[in-house]
């Protein structure tokens, strides 16, 4: 039986790597809506027609279209 005070060293590295993974995720994400919304203004598209079609916020379109 552990005591409160006992350091689990595997349940600690789990919640990192879960932690981890999120952050992962998240960046993979915002790098894949970024490419999206380049490629989409390279082909002519308007910032407001992108943030209509992404559901992205306008503010964070025109952030790419510079």
């Amino acid at each position: 039986m552990y005591s409160l005070y006992e350091y689990n060293f595997k349940s600690h590295m789990n919640s990192i790597r879960e932690e981890a993974l999120e952050d992962g995720i998240t960046i993979g994400e915002e790098r894949g809506s970024e490419r999206l919304i380049k490629s989409m203004l390279g082909k002519g598209k308007s910032p407001e027609e992108i943030a209509d079609l992404t559901d992205v916020p306008l503010a964070d379109v025109l952030k790419y279209s510079k």
